[in-house]
């Protein structure tokens, strides 16, 4: 295990407890059961790694290894992992005694990942498709030889959003990779997976606040019971990217509406309607850039109505950790 920040937690002392609490700084852990005697690498996964969910014993003779990556923070928590075959479930009792309810929203990188909540459908989701594991609903689950990133969401960050009852999994996962956004999400989700095992806790802290701000706009954007206004905004941002009058009062004079009904609208979302909208912007941006890479960087920022020229290469690195022309040399190398 390999951790960047203090943290009174390792897997030295025992399996992690509420009482442990959470980083105070971002933190990278590296588990992999390499180092493991295989009789004894499956338990010592399910004891050391396994917490929102309990994987049955794999059939005798049957060779288990596992490795994964996390980066932890108190806001929200990051995996990836390589896994063999596994199945089990998140049972009532475990739910009800070890209080754990959060919200995790992956893609799968490899294998096949079925599972089945209570009161929800059966959802089998393959490479490159969208999961979701609520850890406040009973279920069943079971993936094969594979793995996956997901992001784990603090439980009362999606209540904010959807209220106590949250949308069954399948149907957040459907509304997820239904959004426009979804390609660019994926792809971070992938990225932050990449990240160098030299990142210091202010790197790993700064990419996963971003991933984990993306992924609270989507939900937003998922919540089926959003207002009218509020879909009525949105429309009209997204078809006026480019327009420079495109602000807060511009959109409150088109909508017919006050800035405060407007603001109001949107108080769910972090940063409100000025935030999306740049959110939005920079979004663009990157599709441009994947889209069209002979464009001159420059015309990329004002065709997304970012046209403060000088200062947007500072501005996409600080959103997406890396410049514009480092996203298009990677963008090209794929």
């Amino acid at each position: 295990m390999k951790q960047t920040a203090d943290w009174s937690w390792s897997p030295a002392i025992g399996r992690w407890t509420p009482s442990h609490g959470l980083p105070s700084l971002a933190t990278r852990v590296d588990v992999s059961t390499k180092n493991i005697h295989p009789a004894d690498a499956f338990g010592w996964w399910r004891d050391t790694a396994c917490y929102e969910w309990t994987p049955n014993q794999p059939e005798l003779g049957s060779p288990f290894s596992a490795v994964a990556t996390g980066i932890i923070a108190r806001d929200a928590e990051f995996y990836q992992y390589g896994i063999s075959a596994l199945d089990g479930e998140r049972s009532r009792s475990q739910l009800l005694s070890d209080g754990h309810a959060n919200l995790s929203i992956g893609v799968v990188c490899s294998g096949v990942r079925c599972a089945v909540s209570n009161g929800d459908q059966s959802v089998r989701a393959r490479r490159g498709e969208v999961f979701v594991h609520d850890a406040g609903r009973p279920s069943q689950l079971s993936w094969s030889d594979g793995g996956g990133v997901h992001l784990m969401v603090r439980r009362h960050v999606a209540e904010s959003i959807f209220g106590p009852a949250l949308p069954p999994p399948s149907q957040l996962a459907a509304m997820v990779m239904a959004n426009p956004l979804f390609g660019h999400w994926r792809r971070q989700m992938m990225l932050l997976g990449r990240i160098p095992a030299s990142a210091g806790s202010a790197d790993l802290g700064f990419a996963l606040d971003q991933l984990a701000g993306l992924t609270r706009f989507l939900l937003n954007q998922a919540n089926p019971g959003r207002r009218p206004l509020r879909a009525a905004a949105m429309a009209m941002i997204e078809t006026n990217l480019s327009n420079p009058r495109l602000s807060p009062r511009w959109l409150a004079g088109q909508l017919g509406c006050s800035r405060a009904s407007l603001y109001r609208a949107f108080a769910d979302d972090a940063g409100g309607v000025a935030q999306i909208i740049a959110d939005l912007r920079y979004a663009e941006a990157w599709r441009r850039l994947a889209g069209n890479r002979d464009a001159r960087v420059a015309d990329v920022a004002v065709a997304c109505g970012l046209f403060d020229t000088v200062n947007f290469s500072r501005a996409f690195r600080q959103r997406f950790g890396i410049t514009p022309t480092d996203a298009r040399m990677l963008l090209r190398a794929r």
